[in-house]
Formats: C-alpha cells, sequence, structure tokens
C-alpha cells in the first residue's frame, strides 16, 4: 500500500489480500489476537527472524494509516478478505474498497488464514482478475496492434 502511495508509477495492479490500512482505534484484545502474539514468540514461526523485528513490523502494521489517502490509488485494484477476519476486520476492508475508485472486493468464508484453506477459489479470484486486466491490455482485433512484415 504503503508503495502504491509513494511510487504510483511502479504499481501496474494491486491485489490486497486480509489486510486493511489502518486498525480501529483501542481495539480489544481478543483470544485470536493473544494467539497470534503467542506464536510469534515461537522460533519455528518466525523462522529465523528475530522476535525484535517480528515486533516492529506488527506494531508497524498496526499503526499504519492510509484511509484518507485511498482516493490517490489509481491501480485496478482486488481486495479478497476473509468473512471471518479478527485481524484485519471487514468492515475496515470494506471502507478500504469504497475508497479506492473502482475497487473490486471478493470475500470468502473464512478468517484471516482463508487464502490457505481456501486456494482454489482464493487462486482463482487472483486469475479471473489478471486475466481480465490482460485482455484489457491486449488490442480488441488483429487490424489494431501494429504489424510487422
Amino acid at each position: 500500500m504503503a508503495l502504491t502511495l509513494q511510487h504510483p508509477q511502479l504499481v501496474k495492479s494491486l491485489i490486497l489480500v486480509s489486510t486493511g490500512v489502518k486498525r480501529l482505534k483501542d481495539e480489544p484484545m481478543t483470544w485470536a489476537r493473544r494467539r497470534v502474539d503467542l506464536m510469534l514468540r515461537l522460533p519455528w514461526i518466525r523462522k529465523g527472524t528475530p522476535y525484535y523485528a517480528v515486533i516492529r513490523q506488527r506494531d508497524a502494521s498496526r499503526n499504519y494509516d492510509a484511509m484518507d489517502r485511498l482516493s490517490e490509488i489509481h491501480a485496478p485494484t482486488l481486495i479478497l478478505h476473509g468473512r471471518q477476519d479478527k485481524s484485519a476486520l471487514l468492515p475496515l476492508a470494506e471502507a478500504m474498497q469504497q475508497g479506492i475508485p473502482g475497487a473490486k472486493m471478493q470475500t470468502f468464508p473464512g478468517g484471516h488464514l482463508f487464502f490457505i484453506f481456501r486456494q482454489q477459489p482464493f487462486l482463482a479470484a487472483v486469475t479471473d482478475f489478471l486475466d481480465a486486466l490482460d485482455a484489457q491490455d491486449k488490442p480488441s482485433s488483429p487490424h489494431s496492434a501494429p504489424q510487422n512484415d
């Protein structure tokens, strides 16, 4: 999201999965959030990343707020989100969709990691989005493109 806002010329399209551009103030500490915090303490979950780095990343994502800048995004955008996501709440994803001009959103059963448990529908949504973009980039007829003889 930050790259898209800082360097829009580098971003052809945007697919946002289980994410948001801000967190709710005073978001309650749920069991799901506590469980994630506890899991992050396990070295095999972090795959070699130091705990302090994981915590800084978590805190940065929790404090990031680009809600007021969403209208600046003009890249074709697809938002894929789990309806029961407890980490990135669905109402914030819906607000993100409303803020990004022309953004499309598809929701799935499940939570924050829906794309792991529903790989086929997730991959189909990504493929459909990218295929539609690719079709827009292609000339509509063989005579539209310059001919090389």
